[in-house]
C-alpha cells in the first residue's frame, strides 16, 4: 500500500514557505539543488537550515541540540505565507 501511495503521489505547489532541515553529512546527495527539489514546490521560497552530522545520527548528541535550537526558532517565527491563485 505504501509503495502504491508513493508512486501515485503528485506533489502540488504550496503557497507558503517551506523550512528544510538537512544534515551536513548528506549534502553530496543534494547535487546542485540546495533545496533538494523543494524550491519547485514552494511559492514562498525555501528556508534551508543545515544540521551537523548525518540523517542517521540527527537525533543523537550533540546534533540533536542543533536540531532543537532550529526547530524552536522556526516554531517561534511568524509564518510566511502567500496565497495560491
Amino acid at each position: 500500500v505504501n509503495t502504491h501511495a508513493v508512486r501515485a503521489y503528485r506533489p502540488q505547489p504550496y503557497g507558503g514557505q517551506i523550512v528544510l532541515l538537512r544534515t551536513a553529512g548528506n549534502l553530496r546527495l543534494a547535487g546542485d539543488d540546495g533545496t533538494l527539489g523543494w524550491g519547485a514546490l514552494s511559492l514562498g521560497g525555501v528556508e534551508v537550515h543545515e544540521i551537523p552530522g548525518t540523517h542517521e545520527d540527527l537525533t543523537t548528541e550533540p546534533n540533536v541540540q542543533f536540531l532543537a535550537q532550529i526547530l524552536t526558532s522556526c516554531l517561534l517565527a511568524p509564518a510566511k505565507t502567500e496565497s495560491i491563485r
